[in-house]
């Protein structure tokens, strides 16, 4: 089972690797088309582009989280059970 977990382990990285290689290489690509970059400017700069896309949207989406949670706890009415509603189990059914 361990293996398996740790072949498991590797191909993901790997995945996330090749992931990683296609978008550098897309951004590079996108800036020579689009940008009318030298090749060798956008290669250069496409990993920086990639890097602040990425830092920018995990910062956005952790702020989003803490704002969910700060939201979960302030609220008046706390946990909602909708279990009776569920099973039919109401009064008025």
């Amino acid at each position: 089972m361990k293996l398996k977990n740790i072949i498991l382990a590797a191909l993901a990285l790997i995945g996330a690797g090749k992931v990683v290689s296609l978008a550098n290489a897309g951004i590079a690509v996108a800036l020579v088309r689009f940008g009318h970059w030298d090749m060798a400017e956008a290669a250069h700069a496409a990993p920086w582009l990639l890097f602040a896309v990425v830092g920018g949207l995990s910062i956005s989406l952790w702020c989003l989280h803490d704002i969910n949670e700060d939201y979960k706890q302030s609220s008046p009415y706390g946990k909602v059970d909708c279990t009776a509603y569920r099973k039919d189990e109401r009064k008025d059914a």
